[in-house]
């Protein structure tokens, strides 16, 4: 299951902006434009991704190319699952770490 109720710049869910947008203004974009000195980062997309049995259970490894930054918020209990976002800050795979996500 894959569902974007913000694209392009727009919500397009009403009811998922009540619920995403106040952490979406007052957090995430604060952080991420001053962690990286980028005053005038905004918001491309809101993706949702579920892994459920018997759906979608892995994520290939991937780098996000449409994006200059790319926030993960972990909305269930890390303990719950295996594996999750990992960052590899070198070419080598042994420099992988996973960070905890807590929702």
């Amino acid at each position: 299951f894959e569902y974007y109720p913000f694209c392009d710049g727009e919500w397009v869910d009403d009811d998922m902006r009540s619920v995403l947008d106040g952490a979406v203004q007052e957090r995430i974009l604060p952080y991420l434009r001053d962690r990286y000195s980028c005053p005038s980062c905004s918001l491309a997309a809101v993706l949702i991704r579920r892994y459920l049995p018997g759906e979608r259970r892995t994520h290939a490894v991937h780098f996000d190319s449409q994006a200059l930054l790319t926030a993960v918020i972990g909305l269930c209990d890390p303990d719950d699952f295996e594996g999750g976002l990992y960052l590899q800050p070198g070419p080598s795979a042994g420099s992988r770490f996973f960070p905890r996500l807590e929702p």
